[in-house]
């Protein structure tokens, strides 16, 4: 989702790739000689399984599945990668046996996922492992160790301080370094810039800790945050966002009247459930804000009783008493979102973007949170990066978290994310998992640590190599 922070010359990331080419090319040239047509030249057997290799390889690279920060393969992995099998499967049948083309890619899919978790394991024991060189004061090293565990990257690279730069440099050694990391208040001599110009003319990337840590958290940090640096950075000043915008403006109300024909025996079946199990209207209208503040008409299934808020608007709970027995699946598979289609489909929303807040609480977060107006910069969403990485809050804390992945995606919003969005939601809604907290749970604040407390961590977090 964002531009490659390591070392290009980091040869053994690009074995995943190969493999992957592999695996695709071996499993769906035995599937298709399978099951499908046996007596097929030897031309039309192989040229199949090459191209949906090339094309499944690109694909899942372009999404950011085959890279130093991906090696760990995670569990939704398995979904998004069957679903781009399938597409290309389906593709590249040019119409003949469309179906069991699609589900050799699917199965394809699957099966490179099991390839990419056993290489992981592989590279894990048996690989060479880079430096990454982090002259960071103990608290931020703490806090980007964290975030280097949590990825499960500490398996494949050693971590050195500026010492371990300098010894490398002065042996010529520079191609053993993947990655520098520092803050400008560790440029403490001239000597040692010195040692960082040489490391960056010969190729090393060189990036203040920040900018990595947004990448590998997928979230700004607000501790870090200023107005330059939202200006600058990300896609904002790219030229094709403003097109890409505008497509989407123009785009999603087609696909919301479409989705709303295909989905409709699902929701007469609902809407069915709804009038039978509980008293009051089906539709439940709140007043949300929308682009710039403008308040909008949101709809939903009701999924609550008819007097949840008689006593005004309160966050709701993870085991809310005033949710009806019908409303704990809608709300579980997010089927009480289908109505949001009306709101694509007049332009109050799109599909993928902030979520839209009440009015009610946006007044109280914001006072606690002055960024958190930065979220109406853009057209709020069905579901969005903060939704699908932390899932349901009911804090200011969870806010603020929320507001940090709402930020990164202002700032590297791109059909490539745009599509993680929908493939993880879509995961998501089969699998049940509506609320993901695993990120807030493990989420401590680094600045509440004291320097040993800092220190121990960073030990900690080193000895899980």
């Amino acid at each position: 989702m964002t531009p490659s922070i390591f070392n290009p010359g980091y040869s053994q990331f690009y074995s995943l790739k190969l493999v992957t080419f592999f695996a695709c090319f071996i499993t769906t040239y035995l599937l298709q000689y399978f099951s499908i047509d046996t007596n097929a030249s030897l031309f039309a057997l192989l040229w199949h399984p090459v191209a949906f290799g090339l094309i499944f390889t690109l694909t899942t690279s372009w999404f950011g599945q085959l890279g130093p920060i991906r090696i760990v393969p995670r569990k939704s992995d398995i979904f998004i990668n069957a679903c781009i099998g399938a597409c290309v499967g389906a593709a590249l049948s040019l119409q003949t046996n469309t179906i069991s083309y699609a589900l050799i890619g699917a199965t394809s899919g699957f099966l490179c996922f099991i390839v990419h978790k056993a290489l992981s394991e592989v590279l894990k024991n048996y690989g060479k492992r880079k430096l990454i060189i982090i002259d960071l004061e103990a608290k931020e090293r703490a806090s980007i160790l964290k975030e280097f565990s949590a990825q499960g990257l500490l398996f494949y690279f050693e971590i050195g301080d500026r010492k371990k730069l300098e010894q490398a440099i002065d042996n010529d050694k520079v191609s053993s370094i993947a990655l520098v990391l520092v803050d400008e208040n560790s440029l403490a001599s001239i000597t040692y810039d010195q040692y960082l110009f040489r490391a960056r003319l010969a190729g090393i990337p060189l990036f203040r800790y920040q900018h990595v840590l947004a990448m590998l958290s997928t979230r700004i940090d607000l501790r870090f945050i200023t107005a330059w640096s939202l200006l600058e950075g990300g896609n904002l000043g790219s030229k094709i966002t403003p097109y890409y915008q505008k497509c989407k403006s123009i785009v999603e109300p087609v696909i919301a009247l479409l989705l709303a024909v295909v989905l409709s025996p699902i929701t007469l079946l609902v809407m069915i459930m709804i009038k039978l199990t509980s008293k009051g209207p089906i539709l439940y209208s709140q007043k949300r804000l929308g682009t710039a503040g403008s308040p909008f008409i949101l709809y939903k299934f009701r999924s609550m009783t008819v007097d949840a808020e008689k006593d005004g608007a309160v966050w709701a709970t993870k085991h809310d008493s005033r949710v009806t027995n019908i409303g704990k699946i809608l709300r579980r598979t997010r089927l009480d979102e289908i109505p949001q289609l009306i709101n694509i489909f007049k332009g109050d929303m799109g599909f993928i973007g902030p979520r839209p807040e009440r009015p009610e609480f946006y007044e109280t977060i914001t006072e606690e949170v002055p960024l958190f107006p930065m979220r109406l910069l853009i057209k709020p969403g069905l579901t969005g990066w903060a939704q699908v990485t932390t899932g349901y809050t009911n804090t200011i804390e969870g806010a603020k978290r929320k507001l940090e992945h709402d930020l990164y995606y202002l700032l590297y919003a791109s059909i490539r994310l745009d599509l993680i969005i929908v493939l993880t939601t879509v995961f998501r809604c089969f699998s049940g998992d509506s609320e993901n907290t695993s990120l807030d749970a493990s989420a401590k604040n680094i600045n509440e640590l004291t320097r040993e407390q800092s220190e121990d961590l960073t030990k900690t977090l080193t000895a899980r190599r």
